[in-house]
């Protein structure tokens, strides 16, 4: 598992690469963290483009990184192309036979794979919430935000909360990635396949056809774990129906990886 780990740091960590992931994730945490305390309406309502933050929820402890939680959705996407390009571009190049002929256990293969790209996002989410805490104070106490318990000993804590909780959301969109690549072989197909299942037809057809799934649907719970929970679905529940569709999916794309032939 160490070798295929390494291996794949060696990919991620090429300049074009790593720079345009970073740039990605740490400037959608930016942009939308500076929408969502800039716009505010007649009821004093702070408004991402995903979603909503209150004055309530940026005025907590954890309201100098709640930025993060709103951006989830489109890191959690960036996250998706992440990890599908990686994976299918094993099969595109046919590096993957190299990979296979010092490391045949695929399954130890994958693990190790899986694992560096996890790591590498939590980096990534980790330099994103701190441009978004450099963001988030100058702009609040320009639109007369109260910050003061942005600065107590809870704020560490719920800023820890809403990082991990993001980024627990980012690996299941990470993980439905590779499981697409895997089944697609093409890092195109996978991302298109991805975004217009998630973005299109759970958002716009499932949701209007059967409301009463809403609350139950990957993005729906992926979206709420990455809040910490909402109105519609509680953290515990989120945290379950994402464990279920992350374990799910990782099962689909190991199976498919054990067992297909490696021809190119």
């Amino acid at each position: 598992m160490i070798a295929a780990f390494r291996s794949e740091w060696v990919k991620l960590t090429r300049r074009n690469f790593a720079a345009g992931s970073l740039a990605a994730l740490i400037g959608f945490s930016v942009a939308i963290t500076s929408v969502s305390i800039l716009r505010a309406n007649d009821t004093g309502t702070r408004h991402g483009p995903m979603g909503q933050l209150t004055l309530t929820k940026l005025v907590t402890p954890g309201g100098w990184v709640a930025g993060l939680g709103a951006a989830s959705t489109f890191l959690g996407l960036v996250t998706l192309a992440i990890f599908a390009s990686n994976v299918a571009g094993e099969f595109t190049t046919g590096t993957i036979r190299s990979v296979l002929t010092v490391e045949p256990r695929r399954l130890t293969v994958l693990t190790g794979k899986t694992v560096a790209l996890v790591t590498f996002i939590a980096g990534g989410l980790a330099l994103a919430a701190a441009a978004v805490a450099a963001v988030a104070f100058p702009l609040a106490s320009r639109q007369g935000i109260d910050t003061s318990a942005w600065t107590t000993t809870s704020a560490l804590t719920e800023g820890l909360s809403t990082y991990l909780n993001v980024l627990l959301s980012c690996i299941a969109w990470g993980i439905f990635g590779a499981t697409l690549a895997m089944l697609t072989r093409s890092s195109a197909i996978a991302i298109a396949a991805g975004v217009g299942y998630f973005l299109l037809a759970e958002q716009l057809l499932l949701n209007s056809l059967w409301p009463s799934t809403e609350d139950y649907l990957p993005a729906s719970a992926m979206s709420a774990l990455a809040e910490g929970g909402n109105t519609s679905i509680s953290f515990g529940t989120a945290l379950g129906l994402v464990a279920a569709y992350t374990l799910g999916a990782y099962a689909v794309a190991a199976t498919v990886f054990v067992r297909r032939g490696i021809t190119a």
